[in-house]
């Protein structure tokens, strides 16, 4: 009952099991027992052979040393064949007994009916020419985890861009302004991709990020981390009390009261 499984070894899967890591071994061991802390255990498991893949070779290395030396159990190059009730089993047919499994693997787009045909990727995502268009439909545009750019990368291949916040943004910047240029009767801008690095949080006072073809860890990067986060809340009232709230937890542990 105390083993938890996260299934995805993407940015989103390695900050949550960095993060559930500290919260029973830190947080939970203050209201319980040793015997039972010491009885939790996470497991993650990774379809690749590396954890988050889209980042370079040293923000990977580290994640995977941070996340074992935190004590989860990483299982790399492993898909889930199935689901079950406080269960699942693995490509190579292991089978897992948890009672809380987390899918952070990633999804398909829902899918949608055309009258006519609509170019896809093997993982339904629409298919969208350099302005970010359907090729058969030139009123629609798709963006995000729905749209599938590919762009040129350092080895002048073309690859599909990653599913990251970052891509869905400045994409939805470039449709909006397309939509507006369509509107007016004026030529589109070709959407071009330019990454602004990566950070990944590996739990309180650790991060790794990249940048510029630099990699930096340690308590600055994880600073620095949670500065860019907050600076993309909208209101300023949002910013402040999620500010103060987070310099409350520096010199605190965490509060787990519901009223």
């Amino acid at each position: 009952m105390l083993r938890f499984v996260v299934v995805g070894g993407g940015p989103t899967g390695v900050e949550l099991a960095a993060e559930l890591e500290e919260f029973i071994k830190e947080t939970f061991s203050s209201y319980y027992p040793p015997e039972i802390i010491a009885d939790a255990s996470i497991v993650l498991v990774q379809k690749d052979r590396e954890l988050v893949p889209h980042f370079g070779p040293r923000v990977r290395q580290q994640s995977l040393r941070t996340l074992e030396k935190k004590g989860v159990t990483v299982m790399l190059g492993s898909t889930v064949k199935e689901v079950g009730v406080s269960y699942i089993v693995s490509d190579k047919n292991v089978k897992i007994f948890a009672e809380t499994v987390i899918w952070v693997a990633g999804v398909k787009p829902a899918e949608l009916k055309f009258d006519g045909k609509v170019a896809q990727s093997p993982d339904g995502r629409l298919i969208v020419n350099q302005y970010l268009q359907l090729e058969n439909y030139r009123n629609i545009f798709a963006l995000g985890d729905f749209a599938s750019f590919a762009q040129k990368n350092r080895k002048n291949v073309f690859v599909p861009l990653p599913a990251l916040a970052q891509v869905a943004e400045k994409q939805a910047r470039a449709v909006a302004k397309n939509i507006q240029l369509a509107v007016a009767g004026k030529a589109l801008r070709a959407f071009r991709y330019r990454h602004a690095g990566n950070l990944i949080s590996l739990g309180q006072w650790m991060a790794v990020g990249e940048m510029l073809n630099f990699t930096f860890s340690g308590r600055l990067t994880w600073w620095v981390w949670r500065t860019i986060y907050l600076s993309k809340l909208i209101s300023w009232r949002k910013k402040v009390r999620v500010a103060i709230d987070w310099t409350m937890n520096l010199f605190s542990p965490r509060d787990i009261s519901e009223l």
